[in-house]
C-alpha cells in the first residue's frame, strides 16, 4: 500500500495529461477526411456481421488491454524519465559542492 499511495498526486496528473493529449489527438483525427471516409464504408448496421463471436470477444478483450498498457507504459516511462533527470541533477549538485 506504501507504493501505491507514493506520489499519487503526481502520478495521477500525469495520467490525466496524457489522457487528455490522446484524446485531443483522436479528437482531431476524427474530423479528417479520412475518418468520414472510414465512415461511409461501414456496412448496414443490422446486417450479419461476418465475424464470430469469438473473434469480436478478442478483439474486444486486446482492445481493452491496449487502450490501458499505452497510458500506464506511457506514464511508468516519463516518471523513469522524470526520476532519471532528477538523479542526474542531485549528483550534479552534490559534485559542485564538493
Amino acid at each position: 500500500m506504501k507504493h501505491v499511495t507514493e506520489q499519487w498526486k503526481s502520478r495521477s496528473l500525469i495520467i490525466m495529461v496524457i489522457s487528455l493529449v490522446v484524446c485531443a489527438l483522436l479528437w482531431t483525427l476524427s474530423l479528417t477526411d479520412w475518418a468520414a471516409a472510414m465512415n461511409v464504408a461501414v456496412s448496414e448496421p443490422h446486417e450479419k456481421p461476418d465475424a464470430s463471436a469469438l473473434m469480436i470477444g478478442v478483439v474486444s478483450l486486446v482492445k481493452v488491454m491496449v487502450l490501458t498498457l499505452v497510458p500506464a507504459a506511457l506514464c511508468l516511462g516519463i516518471l523513469r524519465i522524470i526520476n532519471m533527470i532528477s538523479r542526474f541533477i542531485k549528483v550534479r549538485i552534490h559534485s559542485t559542492n564538493a
